[in-house]
């Protein structure tokens, strides 16, 4: 009988870490925006003229890639913090 509870043990373990990836696949679904915003971004420096950026035009791509640095970073926080 003990090596049964040493199973049911083992199994618990496994469910665990089932419902955190299940769970962490269930807040992660943004993924998606962030990754259409990084590839608008990108997407958007390479059209802008390579002349522009000794004048600063380009500066509002460097703002649009910390504020999705920024948001994604607060958002990965907040979803670390209700899991603890």
């Amino acid at each position: 009988m003990p090596e049964a509870s040493g199973t049911n043990d083992t199994n618990t373990s496994a469910d665990t870490s089932t419902t955190t990836s299940t769970t962490w696949a269930a807040n992660s679904d943004l993924s998606p925006v962030w990754l259409t915003i990084a590839v608008g971004l990108l997407v958007a420096r390479w059209l802008m003229p390579a002349e522009s950026t000794a004048s600063g035009t380009t500066l509002w791509l460097v703002g649009g890639w910390l504020l999705l640095a920024s948001a994604w970073t607060l958002a990965r926080l907040r979803n670390s913090s209700r899991h603890c």
